[in-house]
Parts: structure tokens; C-alpha cells; sequence
């Protein structure tokens, strides 16, 4: 029978795609106390904007919406445990459900576990009635889309779904296979949004996503795996942002994480994914990466992070990313890219932090990699500029901080680099002007522990504390004005007087400085070449109190004047146990622009420390936010970082919220705000 019903429910639902008329509603029960007993039976009967409502149980059929825009949803799309116990198992006898193609947004597929289909194409779900027909736009919210398998088709793709071109939502789509795109394939212009897509599986390429089409948020792509490439995604054009692509594997082939894909990447985790070929996180990337970690990954060829992308990367952090073929050219951070790469934290890695890359490199990190020679930067070129470049290890070749860079070398700090092996502690063949740079204390097993076989202009430059093997090894070209230890071979300008280095705010590398408070004037203040404001330097210190390099020029590295500030705020100063406690928190910058850590906490009774993380909170010291990059100016209103209600059990006394800012890396805090409370017993 036919029941008009308007219930809060079925209201919600209608209001939410955006029907406003009465509809039917039907139920489905397997006990034969409702309307039907079978599924199909209901949406036989249904027409647009009816709504087939299935009560918990397994049922063995495969499912066809027939072009009707529908809604077929569980008892409860949003209990888990509903879910779970509302069953459709397609029996190895076609997709599970399957749409005419025709369906729009007012179509709604909610709250089933999706299971045991085997298609050629969509094993769980399949969008479109055949490869060259309309694709479904119907929603799929709340959906668990597991064991399905794609086969028997040449070509055979998405074991979970495939043809699907609408929002898919709060969905988890598991340990299904396929040919080619395990989890999912050849879905476009839709949207994924907050889905975990798991534990996936396709013997060509696309262990979890194959050509995907559309914005991409707040998903979790993890332990998926493909034989060739592209164990997270392959072949796809998304926007992707807040998501995390997390140990996801190729046995044979290339992009571990991702591959051969367009789009934007924002605000992403990329991490522990692993390759046999090239790219164990990112391979073949067209588009810009923002905001992001790319951390952990592996390739046994080369790019353990990244290999063979374009785009820009702004303000990430690629750590700890390994390569197993470990020379020279093997790029474990980042291999082969084209684009600007600004504000990057670049540490850390197996084989060089950076190889073949070509733009400009602003604003970076680059530290504690590891490599045969190159280990900073390897065979790069265009524009280096503000950059940090330390603790990097060559242990066989030439170039512990940087080899074979050809361009501008601008206002870098190269320091503590080695080749312990070769030559070049600090540079090694590179060619183009060094200017306004300190390279200091690198050392090299044979020759030029500062800078080696260097082609090209070094102007106002630092070069000092470089070891045994010397400051400048052969001497193809000749510095001028420079701080150069021991030097006696003339040129325009300079000096081999101690340049007295001075700690502050972000380094031990500034100019101690009268003004600043210091016993002595260094001799670089004032000894360059041209004017700071000529140079583009007169918004950057050489001096620990921040005041900013005017008139000519001072030698060496000039550091971003820090000039920020970080307030903490609360909604009270007392809670009891049910209390809500809001804690927020601004940050101004006011000087150069600079990249932080940021760091939360809260100080409890017993002084314990407890830092609340991007991904919850622990005892210990770790940071909230890495690699923040704060414009010139920039400002971050008050923002409520916790929002929560005090449990009865919490022990009284006097706590304390508290945040930092410290340089990127380091947890030496250069600004810090507490703000008091008190717990009071329950």
C-alpha cells in the first residue's frame, strides 16, 4: 500500500535534496510486517520522490533503480550499527545496485552495507547501464561498498563502484577488487567527501581510485595496492583537500600514493606509501601542492617522495622519505620537478632532498638528508633564495649541501654540511653568482670545505670555519667584497678579519652588532657591494635585535626580522566538572615573512604537559601545526582551537593553557603566551 507521510525523518531527508512536495513512503522488512519484503518489489512500485525505507537483515538481490529518482535508504543511514546490519549481498551475480544512468541529485542511496557483487565494471555499484551512456548523478551517503569484485570484462574496473558522477559521502568503500581501480573508477565530476577508502586491490593500476573526476575532501585513502601504478590513485583530475593518502603500495610500477593525475593537492597528508619503481608518494603530479606532509614514503628506483611532478609546492614539509637507489641522482625528497617551491621544510631524507629540480626554490629548509653526493640539492637550477641549507651528509661524492646547481645562489645560509668522502663540504661544482651568503662550517674530506670548484660571481658573502680542506678550493672565479677565512689571493673588496658571529632569535649566525647590544662591531656590517634596498635586503637583520640592514649592504645571510606574536584566550578563568571550556588563540606577524611551528597545550594540576596535535591530544611536547607560513602582516584572528566540556573526573587545581611559536623543526620557543584557569572539585 501507498502511505503519505511527512515525518521529522522523512523531512530531513527531502530537505536535504531539495524536495519539497509529499511523498510515499514504502518499508521493506524480511519479518513480512511491512509493505514489501524484497527491495526491488518496493522500487518497482516507487515513483519520483518516493522513499524506500529497508529495515535491518540481509538481502540477497541486486538491487536497479531504473532511472527513478528515489530515495532507498536504511532505518538509520547514520548508526553504524544499522548499517552494519542492513545488508545487501549481490551474490556474485551482477553489481549489487545498479543505476540506469539517468538519475539526478534527488536520488539518494543511504545507509547499506553494499557487498559480494562481481561485474565487469562496478562490482558494488554500477553508475551507468554501459561504458558510453549517462552516468549517474545520484548521492551515495553512508554506505559501506565492501568485497565486491570487478571481472570477467576486458578492462574490468571499480570492484566498489564505477560510473558514479554524484556526491559520494560519509562512505567507506573496502577490500574490494578489480582490474583497474579497485575501491573505484571512472567517476566524473563529482565529489568525494569524508570517506574511508581502504584496503582495495587492482591488478593493473588504481589500487584505490582510477580516473576520478572532481573535488576530493576529507578523505582517508589507505592501504590500497595496484601491480603497476598509482596505489592511492591513478590517472585522476581532483581537487584535493584535507585528506590523507596513507600506505598505499605498487608491486611493479610507479606512484605509490598517487600517479599520472592532475589537479591540486591542499592541506594533505601523503605518508608511508610505498613503490618498487619511481615516486613512493607522488609520481607524475601536474598541479600545485599547498600546506601539506609528504612524509615517509619509499621508492626502490628514485623519488622516494616525489618524482617526475610539475606545479608549485607552497609550505610543506617532505620528510623522512627514503630511496634505495642510493646515488646521485636519486632525489629521495623530491626528484625531478618543475615549478616554484617556496617555504618548504625539506629534511631528513634518504638520498638528496632535492634532484633535478628547476624554478625557484624560496624560503626553505633544507636539512639533515642523506646522500652519495648532492645531499642538500642535486643538478638543480634556477633561483635559490632565503633558504636554509644545513646538516646535510654526502658520504661519497662531492656537494654536502649543494652540487651541480646552475643559477642565483641568493642571501642562503649553508651551514654544517659534509662531504665526508669527496670535496665541496658546502657547494660543489655549481655555476652562476653566490651572493649575500654564509657558508660556514662545512667541512669536506679533500678539498674546498667551503665552496669547490665554483663558476661564477660570489659577492658579499661569509665563507668561514669550513675545516682543513679550506674556504675556496680551485679557483675559478675570484669573490669580492667577502668575508673569506685566510684569504690572500686580492679581489675587489675583501676581508679576512673574523666576521664575530652573534646568536638571536632564529640562529647563530648574525653580526654581532653595538646597537644590538653586543661586545663588538662585526667587520661585515657595512662592507658589501651595493645598498640593502638596491639588493632587495632592507626588510632582513643581520642583527640579533631585528633592526633591518639600511644603506650598504652588511656581508652574509640576512635573516627575516621575527616579529610575531601569539595571544591566548578563554571563556572563563574557573571550571567545574561540566563546564564548557573554550580555548582560543590569535597570532600576528609583523615583521619578514617567516615558517613556524606552532604549539598548544595545556598545563595540568600535577605540571604535566599535554600538547593537543592535529590528530588528538598526548602527553609530551609536539607541535600543534608545522611549517605555518606567516606573510608579512599576517594575522590570525582568534580562533577556538578547543571547545569542550570538563569531565567530572578531572582532577582540581590550577592549570594552565599555553602556546608557542618556535623556527620551523626546532623546539626552541621564541614566543610564548599562558593563560591561567583553575578546575575546581566536583
Amino acid at each position: 500500500m501507498r502511505m503519505l507521510a511527512i515525518g521529522l525523518a522523512v523531512f530531513v531527508i527531502l530537505h536535504c535534496i531539495g524536495i519539497l512536495a509529499l511523498a510515499a513512503e514504502y518499508h521493506v522488512n524480511q519479518d513480512g510486517s511491512d509493505d514489501f519484503t524484497v527491495i526491488q518489489n518496493a522500487i518497482d512500485v516507487a515513483i519520483d520522490g518516493d522513499i524506500v525505507i529497508v529495515h535491518p537483515g540481509t538481502y540477497y538481490e541486486n538491487v536497479r533503480f531504473e532511472g527513478k529518482n528515489i530515495v532507498l535508504c536504511s532505518v538509520d543511514p547514520e548508526d553504524a550499527g544499522c548499517v552494519e546490519s542492513t545488508i545487501i549481498d549481490g551474490g556474485q551475480s551482477g553489481p549489487v545496485v545498479a543505476f540506469y544512468g539517468t538519475e539526478d541529485e534527488a536520488c539518494l542511496l543511504s545507509g547499506f552495507t553494499i557487498t559480494n557483487g562481481k561485474n565487469g565494471y562496478g562490482g558494488g555499484i554500477c553508475g551507468a547501464r554501459k561504458w558510453n551512456a549517462p552516468h549517474t548523478k545520484a548521492s551515495i551517503t553512508g554506505c559501506v561498498i565492501t568485497q565486491n569484485t570487478a571481472a570477467g570484462a576486458v578492462g574490468a574496473s571499480g570492484g566498489g563502484l564505477m560510473w558514479c558522477s554524484g556526491t559520494i559521502e560519509n562512505c567507506t568503500i573496502r577490500d574490494n577488487t578489480a582490474g583497474w581501480g579497485g575501491g573505484l573508477a571512472e567517476c566524473f565530476g563529482g565529489s568525494l567527501e569524508n570517506c574511508l577508502i581502504i584496503g582495495n586491490t587492482a591488478d593493473g593500476s588504481g589500487g584505490g581510485l582510477f580516473r576520478f573526476e572532481g573535488s576530493m575532501v576529507a578523505c582517508t585513502v589507505k592501504q590500497n595496492s595496484a601491480s603497476h601504478d598509482g596505489g592511492g590513485l591513478h590517472d585522476c583530475s581532483a581537487e584535493i583537500a584535507r585528506c590523507s593518502i596513507l600506505s598505499n603500495w605498487t608491486e611493479y610500477g610507479d606512484g605509490g600514493g598517487l600517479s599520472e593525475s592532475t589537479g591540486s593537492i591542499d592541506n594533505c597528508v601523503i605518508s608511508d606509501n610505498g613503490i618498487q619503481g619511481a615516486g613512493g608518494g607522488l609520481y607524475q603530479w601536474r598541479g600545485n601542492i599547498a600546506n601539506s606532509r609528504i612524509t615517509g614514503n619509499a621508492a626502490v628506483f628514485t623519488g622516494g617522495g616525489m618524482y617526475d611532478c610539475e606545479g608549485d609546492i607552497l609550505n610543506c614539509l617532505i620528510d623522512d622519505n627514503w630511496t634505495g637507489n642510493f646515488s646521485s641522482t636519486d632525489g629521495a625528497g623530491i626528484h625531478v620537478w618543475v615549478g616554484n617551491i617556496e617555504y618548504c621544510t625539506i629534511s631528513n631524507n634518504t638520498g638528496s632532498g632535492l634532484c633535478d629540480c628547476h624554478g625557484i626554490i624560496k624560503g626553505c629548509t633544507i636539512s639533515g638528508n642523506v646522500s652519495w653526493m648532492g645531499a642538500g640539492l642535486d643538478s638543480c637550477s634556477g633561483t635559490l633564495e632565503d633558504c636554509v641549507i644545513r646538516d646535510n651528509f654526502a658520504d661519497m661524492g662531492c656537494g654536502g649541501g649543494i652540487y651541480d646547481f646552475d643559477g642565483q645562489i641568493k642571501n642562503c645560509l649553508i651551514i654544517n654540511n659534509v662531504a665526508d668522502y669527496n670535496a665541496g663540504g658546502g657547494l660543489g661544482h655549481c655555476q652562476g653568482m653566490v651572493q649575500n651568503c654564509t657558508i660556514a662550517h662545512n667541512s669536506a674530506a679533500e678539498n674546498g670545505g667551503g665552496v669547490y670548484f665554483h663558476t661564477g660571481a660570489i659577492t658579499n658573502c661569509i665563507i668561514w670555519g669550513n675545516g682543513d680542506a679550506g674556504e675556496v678550493g680551485p679557483d675559478r672565479c675570484t669573490p669580492s667584497y667577502s668575508c673569506i677565512q685566510n684569504w690572500t689571493q686580492g679581489g675587489v673588496g675583501n676581508i679576512s678579519q673574523d666576521p664575530v658571529f652573534a646568536t638571536g632569535p632564529l640562529g647563530d649566525y648574525y653580526l654581532s652588532s653595538l646597537t644590538a647590544g653586543q661586545d663588538a662591531d662585526s667587520p661585515c656590517i657595512d662592507a658589501g657591494s651595493d645598498t640593502a634596498e638596491n639588493l632587495g635586503l632592507d626588510k632582513l637583520t643581520t642583527r640579533s635585535d631585528g633592526g633591518a640592514d639600511k644603506g650598504t649592504v652588511d656581508m652574509g645571510y640576512h635573516y627575516p626580522i621575527f616579529a610575531v606574536t601569539i595571544q591566548t584566550s578563554l571563556n572563563d578563568n574557573e571550571f567545574g566538572p561540566g563546564d564548557d571550556l573554550e580555548a582560543y588563540l590569535s597570532v600576528e606577524n609583523h615583521g619578514s615573512e617567516v615558517v613556524v611551528d606552532v604549539y598548544i597545550g595545556l598545563i595540568l594540576p600535577d605540571g604535566s604537559v599535554l600538547c593537543i596535535g592535529p590528530d588528538g591530544a598526548y602527553f609530551g611536547i609536539f607541535p600543534f601545526a608545522t611549517s605555518v607560513f606567516l606573510d608579512c602582516n599576517a594575522t590570525i584572528d582568534p580562533l577556538k582551537i578547543l571547545d569542550l566540556t570538563v569531565p567530572g573526573n578531572a582532577p582540581p587545581g590550577d592549570c594552565a593553557y599555553a602556546a608557542a611559536v618556535s623556527q620551523t623543526g626546532e623546539q626552541a620557543f621564541l614566543r610564548t603566551s599562558v593563560s591561567s584557569f583553575t578546575i575546581s572539585g566536583g
